[in-house]
């Protein structure tokens, strides 16, 4: 299973490299890798990978294992924040919704 993020605007800090600033504001995208074969073989690999591919290709990456736990607990906060800002902000999504069809 493979869930993909695209990633807009990124703010760098100054520890990274132009180079690499440069292939992040090119094309970037945030993925969650489920691999349970390996996961079900071995006792030191976590189910669940976070991976940020980049460049023209997205042919950099980062990645790091996560914990099912703490994967779970932040899915569901999510979620959870993102349905009260619709609640709370319907009025101006359906209003950004519309500036961005008259586009």
């Amino acid at each position: 299973m493979k869930i993909t993020l695209p990633l807009l605007k990124p703010v760098l800090d100054d520890v990274i490299s132009e180079d690499v600033k440069n292939l992040l504001r090119i094309n970037a995208e945030l993925y969650v890798w489920r691999d349970e074969h390996d996961w079900s073989i071995f006792n030191d690999v976590r189910v669940f990978n976070v991976w940020i591919n980049f460049g023209v290709d997205k042919e950099q990456a980062l990645m790091f294992e996560v914990d099912l736990d703490d994967l779970e607990k932040f899915a569901h906060i999510l979620v959870k924040d993102i349905e009260m800002l619709r609640r709370d902000y319907s009025d101006v999504i359906q209003k950004k919704i519309k500036q961005k069809e008259n586009l």
